[in-house]
């Protein structure tokens, strides 16, 4: 019905008002400068937090993972050696 989706438009409008209230206030807090061009109208949303976190855990974990990989292939007397 036309309420129905006047309700889902309020409900968008709502939540966009907090992603540009959240951006807002991250660019009172890093000190947002104009100097930053078009990154300055970047608004941070919840697919945008949850890409970097996923981003972050990946490039730690890889950067984990190679070196384990070479430890492993080490015998265990050789690197005690090279670290003492």
């Amino acid at each position: 019905t036309a309420h129905d989706l006047a309700r889902v438009a309020q409900v968008g409008m709502d939540q966009a008002q907090r992603w540009i209230a959240l951006t807002d206030a991250l660019h009172t807090f890093a000190g947002w400068n104009p100097s930053l061009g078009p990154l300055g109208a970047f608004i941070v949303t919840a697919s945008v937090i949850v890409q970097g976190v996923f981003l972050s855990l990946f490039v730690g974990m890889l950067a984990g993972v190679v070196p384990a990989f070479g430890a492993a292939r080490k015998p265990v007397v050789a690197t005690l050696h090279e670290v003492f």
